[in-house]
């Protein structure tokens, strides 16, 4: 069952929210992107704003709320002076940890004592808390739910990988840590946000029979295309060739360790192999679908294929002007559509709210 979703709709839940007007706003995908980021479009009306008065209102450190006892291992975490010389600011200061699969796990909580489903953030294969952009805090602004957001293995302030990865670590993640990172903090039910390999997260883990209260995936993988194989090719040259290596060291503690646990396995002639279709008939929650219609990594055939496979309702955005992080590159368009899934889509089971007619 498909909707698209309208602009003007989009609008309204922008309004109910106490949005002020500004225009749809474009920034680079990612440490991978291009300087020349083509400028977002315009549409027939202009979408207010959901963005919030004050950045990280209600941000909160372990210690700070009493959330869980099943939190463990909780601890303030600051970098040895050789990190600390080489990431930003942000990564610098102090910033509270969970033990989850073996490893420390940095994360962010926002809203932490609103009313549940939480919403939590699985960032894209090179991302971490810090290259989501502030995009968690204007989703937490938006609708007032609370918000895990958190660096995996091997990113960001997170331990750094000690091992090479397998083919399935995506598996790994969805079935073996996000388990037990929402249990740490009785998280039950949440309502995932993953972008890129993030996405494919999300789907495995409700395609286990996890419970999830809904799925908002951006740009999600669900089998190798050749067009992504190439521009991960195109990265790898780049990383061997130019100062990429030094701006990610601004996020995360061994840019190298990163790079190459991202890179070398999607470049592994096994990997070409991997699919997750097996997982999709099993989910049944309310599903956003976002990508760019410029996407470097993946086609409309990584949407087509989730959409047609899934057991629950789907909402479908598909965005021009746009490369592989619609959080950023249209920023706007991907905030007001996730913040009316957050508060409508799901919260009405899956039913369209307001209701809204079917794409002719």
């Amino acid at each position: 069952m498909r909707n698209i979703v309208p602009i003007l709709l989009l609008a309204i839940i922008a309004a109910a929210c106490g949005a002020t007007p500004a225009p749809d706003t474009t920034a680079a995908s990612n440490v991978l992107a291009s300087t020349t980021v083509a400028s977002s479009r315009s549409v027939p009306i202009s979408p207010p704003s959901l963005l919030h008065a004050a950045r990280n209102p209600n941000r909160v450190f372990c210690g700070a709320t009493a959330l869980s006892s099943r939190v463990t291992e909780c601890r303030d975490f600051r970098l040895d002076s050789a990190s600390r010389g080489t990431l930003s600011g942000t990564l610098a200061a102090m910033r509270s940890t969970i033990h989850a699969a073996g490893h420390e796990i940095e994360y962010d909580l926002l809203n932490p004592d609103s009313e549940a489903p939480w919403v939590v953030f699985l960032h894209e294969g090179l991302g971490c808390i810090d290259l989501w952009r502030g995009f968690p805090d204007d989703v937490a602004a938006a609708t007032g739910r609370p918000v895990l957001v958190y660096s995996r293995y091997g990113y960001g302030a997170s331990d750094v990988f000690a091992e090479p990865r397998g083919i399935d670590f995506m598996h790994h993640e969805a079935l073996v840590t996000l388990p037990e990172v929402l249990h740490n903090f009785g998280i039950e039910r949440p309502i995932l946000v993953g972008h890129s390999d993030g996405a494919s997260i999300a789907l495995i883990y409700a395609g286990a029979g996890h419970p999830a209260a809904g799925i908002a995936a951006f740009a999600p993988h669900v089998f190798v295309e050749p067009e992504g194989i190439a521009s991960i090719k195109v990265a790898q040259e780049r990383f061997a060739t130019t100062d990429l290596a030094d701006r990610m060291a601004r996020y995360h503690r061994d840019p190298v360790a990163t790079f190459r646990g991202w890179n070398d396995i999607w470049l592994d002639p096994e990997f070409l192999a991997w699919n997750i279709t097996e997982y999709l008939p099993k989910i049944s929650c309310p599903m956003l679908l976002v990508q760019g219609l410029d996407d470097e990594y993946g086609t409309l055939a990584q949407l087509d294929t989730v959409e047609a496979a899934v057991a629950g309702p789907v909402e479908r955005l598909e965005l021009d002007n746009c490369r592989h992080s619609p959080h950023l590159d249209r920023r706007q368009m991907t905030l007001q559509a996730t913040t009316r899934f957050i508060l409508g889509f799901c919260a009405a089971g899956g039913h369209m709210w307001p209701p809204a007619a079917q794409e002719p």
